[in-house]
């Protein structure tokens, strides 16, 4: 399946315009980016090097043709929109509630040290997603991956209040849902 993006650019920290697709994203130490609301297309990988931080806490969406990897010691926050600023328009590209929208194979990496704040959805049927040791994952999320790996030490709290991300639970009231 194609995925519709504009033509990619080179990035540049200080003029992110959503709506549009970047070359491989780098956020090098020490900086701190801040992504407005919208849908932002990555072409190659999206890192967040040792010591970055991104904010992307308005409603954003990055689908990413590459892979991510947010490093130690760096830390994002990110907030997907919500489904009601879609409207009712209802089509393949509504991106409501996620936060991460990986159409092919690859992985998404969350590195030892490394902190992710994600109010939404990662959805990356097709790829692997890694919490390594001293990583952590909180906020009210949900993921959908080929495969999941924890490693030692990796945290993943699940907690909703308020959000348009429903809990997934069992008949028995377990939060999480392994299918194969």
């Amino acid at each position: 399946m194609a995925y519709l993006a504009p033509s990619c650019v080179n990035f540049n920290a200080s003029n992110i315009v959503p709506g549009s697709c970047y070359q491989n994203v780098n956020i090098n130490a020490g900086q701190t980016t801040t992504f407005p609301p919208g849908v932002y297309y990555i072409s190659g990988d999206l890192n967040l090097n040792s010591g970055s931080r991104v904010s992307a806490t308005g409603g954003v969406t990055f689908v990413l043709l590459g892979n991510l990897n947010i490093n130690s010691g760096s830390r994002m926050d990110i907030n997907a929109p919500s489904a009601a600023s879609f409207g009712s328009v209802a089509t393949k590209y509504n991106y409501g509630v996620v936060a991460f929208f990986k159409p092919g194979s690859g992985s998404i990496n969350i590195n030892s040290g490394a902190q992710l704040t994600m109010n939404g959805a990662l959805y990356a049927p097709q790829a692997s997603v890694n919490f390594d040791s001293g990583s952590s994952v909180t906020q009210c999320n949900q993921v959908v991956a080929y495969s999941l790996t924890f490693n030692s030490g990796g945290k993943y709290d699940y907690t909703c209040s308020g959000v348009d991300i429903r809990p997934i639970y069992e008949s028995y009231n377990t939060t999480v849902v392994l299918v194969q």
